[in-house]
């Protein structure tokens, strides 16, 4: 029986993939470089946002008070750390004697730090969650750091964004201080009679690698 005119066109149209395949397959890849593959592995597309806690309040210090404090860290959490970002919107009481260093940040006694805290009973309220606790400023840390100093005199609030990020100096101190169960927590300051930290709120965001184990982070 002849063949149809729609199987002989089938027939052309498979001969012709048959004898010009090997074209249109790419050519097998060489397999990259392991540095590359470690490059793609870390790069921050991959930074998952891991923890964030927010303070909204006002507060108005002139000591040093903590006001927002994370949850403890694991390890996986130590592990796949990458970023911390530090946001607050603050300025100090408006006034000084020196009238020479007003709007600047030289001779400014308030300010802001960051602290890595060893695990107490006092940093968990009844339920089990991290609390803000009242115990001396200088108990249970392992490492503080310095992150900004409020202008000198300001007589409004000002927004401020500290970074710590994988590869710079105060990550790498912090990874190194930092244990599983510790705290990282945001501290107002002011020194001497007179200097009054005021803060309008204060974010803290961790970002971490995700996780390919699970297809999550942590």
């Amino acid at each position: 029986m002849p063949a149809s005119r729609v199987e002989q066109s089938l027939t052309r149209h498979y001969s012709f993939f048959l004898q010009h395949h090997q074209y249109a397959v790419a050519p097998p890849r060489p397999a990259l470089p392991p540095e590359i593959i470690v490059q793609i592995l870390s790069h921050p597309t991959r930074w998952l946002l891991t923890h964030s806690r927010s303070s909204v309040r006002d507060y108005v210090t002139d000591e040093h008070k903590p006001i927002i404090l994370l949850p403890p860290f694991n390890a996986s959490d130590l592990k796949l750390l990458r970023r911390i970002v530090f946001r607050f919107r603050s300025k100090d009481q408006g006034f000084s004697w020196d009238r020479s260093s007003y709007g600047t940040y030289n001779g400014s006694w308030t300010w802001f730090e960051a602290v890595v805290r060893e695990p107490s009973l006092a940093d968990m309220d009844p339920t089990g969650q991290p609390s803000l606790g009242v115990e001396p400023h200088n108990q249970h840390v392992r490492k503080r750091w310095e992150l900004q100093r409020n202008r000198h005199a300001g007589t409004s609030h000002e927004d401020y964004e500290v970074v710590f990020e994988d590869g710079d100096e105060r990550m790498a101190e912090l990874k190194e201080a930092m244990r599983e169960g510790d705290h990282l927590e945001l501290r107002a300051c002011a020194a001497f009679a007179a200097w009054v930290n005021h803060v309008e709120h204060a974010t803290i965001d961790v970002f971490s690698l995700d996780n390919l184990k699970d297809g999550e982070g942590y």
